[in-house]
């Protein structure tokens, strides 16, 4: 007995000298820091300075001389003071010392874990006596708010519970869990007479911890709008008698995409198909295509948003009303383009190995009088104006040639010697009787390849062209 009590004076000596001796490098508002890492600009919370509301509010990040500092972890007796209340615990802080929360006199009545996907590591306190137990058992917590998943010294390593909230008093009322949270299991509510609301933010039912008959009947349990079904098939979670959906202003998001052609992350975690977000929230969206597919749709209620999509990723701020989003998935597109000389053009996408109708229409004036795809000619595959190209599996080029409805429109060829106006040589075409005449050549896709007063044309390669001399069109097969 003397042992025990001995090792508890030597135990409370050691945490009232730790409290008291200031060690911290520089102060910022109503805490002191230790520098962790100069290179790596990080620091810990050292210690809660006095203020008069005994409400912390840790920031992720400080300013000292100049430098920002990211504020990573909470250090041995931080939250110590008998003044404190309630203590706030950033995103980016993601290791508790041990011992960071003894508060001697047990006066922090909140915790709040703000929302992240990364879990905290807790550790635990002191080893002696009285000074056993979970991270936060030295504390007089009423309300919890977690919004992040805990972890711990584990049973095994010291046969004791060392859970951040094991062997403390039942003090919680209310227990919050934010969105990111998928486990409950180490927190002792069992038999806690005092609890009386469990708010439930997460649309994932998360692995429940242990309660009583008398728990089951008399806790309020609320749960996202739109859940209840799936907490219904929850072991646990389905014995609760009053088990009912929030009533608070949310709004149900519902992602509609083929699982197989890729997934989507949702403020950095694989997320359901349905899920509620409080009304003002923001929403970020990491589209991951599976093995080789890619984005090719993303509709926000119907609304095309794919340009507003940067390394497959969209933020949507301020969410509030019910919201739809469609993500397409397929393999890369192949370009279909169809070039009309003298007439225009147009462009479009098609998936691998679809089948594409085309249809070519004509202008007042003109008439169709060749098709060429990938430069191979297709005029007698024409039907009616459509060309139907089956198992498209690589990037086309249609191109359609318009002869203008003319008696003076003329054909060439080769063997058309007697014709006064051009004589065709191979690939050169030579002008007759045109003497210091504008004369002009189109290709194949209506684009202007020769305007001259020259005698003589080599064209560039074998194909179509448009000759326009002395007020006549002459189509041309070199």
């Amino acid at each position: 007995m003397k042992k025990s009590v001995f090792a508890f004076f030597i135990c409370a000596l050691l945490i009232q000298a730790n409290a008291w001796n200031g060690n911290y490098d520089f102060a910022v508002g109503d805490s002191g820091y230790r520098i962790g890492s100069v290179d790596k600009r990080m620091v810990y919370v050292a210690e809660a300075l006095y203020n008069d509301d005994g409400t912390y509010v840790i920031p992720e990040e400080v300013e000292y001389n100049g430098v920002k500092f990211s504020v990573v972890s909470i250090d041995v007796l931080a939250f110590n003071g008998s003044w404190i209340k309630s203590v706030t615990i950033p995103p980016s802080v993601d290791y508790i010392e041990e011992s960071g929360f003894y508060n001697n006199q047990k006066t922090i009545e909140s915790l709040i874990f703000q929302d992240s996907p990364v879990i905290l590591d807790c550790t635990r306190l002191h080893g002696v006596n009285d000074c056993e137990g979970g991270q936060f058992t030295r504390t007089n917590a009423k309300y919890v708010y977690l919004g992040r998943d805990l972890t711990f010294v584990p049973y095994s390593e010291y046969y004791r519970d060392y859970s951040p909230f094991g062997n403390a008093n039942n003090t919680i009322e209310t227990v919050e869990i934010g969105q990111y949270v998928k486990d409950l299991s180490y927190i002792p509510l069992k038999y806690n007479d005092n609890l009386s609301n469990i708010i439930l933010h997460t649309t994932e039912p998360p692995v429940a911890p242990s309660f009583s008959n008398l728990q089951y009947v008399n806790l309020n349990v609320t749960i996202p709008r739109g859940t209840l079904d799936k907490y219904k098939a929850s072991t646990t979670w389905k014995s609760f008698i009053n088990l009912k959906e929030s009533e608070e202003n949310a709004s149900k998001i519902t992602l509609d995409y083929d699982n197989e052609s890729g997934s989507v992350f949702v403020n950095r975690q694989p997320s359901e198909r349905e899920f509620s977000v409080e009304n003002g929230s923001n929403i970020e969206l990491l589209l991951i295509p599976a093995m080789g597919k890619v984005v090719s749709g993303l509709y926000v209620n119907g609304e095309n948003k794919l340009s507003e999509l940067t390394n497959n990723a969209i933020l949507l701020t301020n969410v509030t009303s019910n919201t739809t989003i469609k993500i397409v998935f397929s393999v890369p597109n192949h370009t279909v383009k169809m070039m009309c000389g003298m007439g225009g053009a147009y462009c479009l996408s098609v998936e691998d190995g679809s089948s594409l109708d085309v249809i070519i229409e004509e202008e007042d004036g003109w008439t169709i009088s060749s098709v060429f795809v990938n430069n191979v000619d297709k005029t007698r595959a024409l039907s009616n104006k459509h060309l139907y190209l089956n198992n498209i599996s690589t990037d086309y080029k249609i191109t359609a040639i318009f002869a203008e409805d003319s008696p003076d429109a003329i054909s060439a060829h080769s063997g058309n010697v007697n014709n006064t106006d051009l004589r065709l040589n191979g690939r050169n075409i030579v002008f007759l009787n045109s003497g210091d005449s504008i004369k002009k050549i189109y290709d194949i896709s209506g684009e202007l390849i020769y305007s001259g007063t020259g005698n003589q044309y080599t064209v560039p390669d074998s194909g179509v062209y448009i000759v326009v001399l002395n007020g006549n069109k002459y189509k041309i097969a070199m």
